[in-house]
């Protein structure tokens, strides 16, 4: 007997077939960072508020700070999610993207370190052509964060860097 069924069947509907409440979620993963976080917060709020990418959420993944940067970042206006401990930006990653609602999903440090004002550019490109990721590139090293210096000499580049080596 041949079996009629199809071969593929459709998956059951999933949170991703649902309907985006926000234009975009914006990811802070965050570690230490009550120097910086609140007027991070504040810039990423102003940049995309002006900007026709709105409903926004900032959700900013405290991952076991030690200081203030839940209470900072939840008084500057964006919904916290907190490890109990530090779990590393990979798992405030997978966090963060598992509670977005956002049609698209942008990923920013909470050290100040990247151009916030950029944030509408980089979503266009995604919304107006179709690309499924886009990726900006900070030229200086601004923010909180350093070069480090190495045990044997020399400088090496704190975990937030090693992205743009060559």
């Amino acid at each position: 007997m041949i079996n009629s069924s199809p071969a593929v069947q459709e998956a059951p509907a999933t949170q991703q077939d649902a309907v985006p409440t926000f234009a975009v979620s914006v990811l802070v993963p965050a570690y230490d960072e009550g120097a910086a976080i609140a007027t991070e917060v504040q810039s990423i709020r102003r940049a995309l508020d002006a900007s026709p990418f709105t409903p926004l959420e900032i959700i900013v993944v405290d991952d076991g700070s030690s200081d203030d940067t839940a209470e900072l970042a939840r008084s500057a206006g964006a919904t916290v999610i907190s490890h109990p401990f530090n779990l590393g930006q990979g798992a405030a990653l997978r966090t963060g993207i598992r509670k977005a609602n956002g049609a698209y999903i942008a990923i920013i440090d909470g050290d100040g370190t990247y151009p916030t004002e950029d944030l509408p550019q980089l979503v266009s490109f995604i919304a107006e052509h179709g690309y499924e990721q886009v990726v900006g590139d900070r030229q200086s090293e601004e923010g909180t964060l350093r070069l480090l210096p190495h045990p044997r000499g020399g400088r090496t580049l704190s975990p937030a860097y090693t992205g743009r080596i060559f």
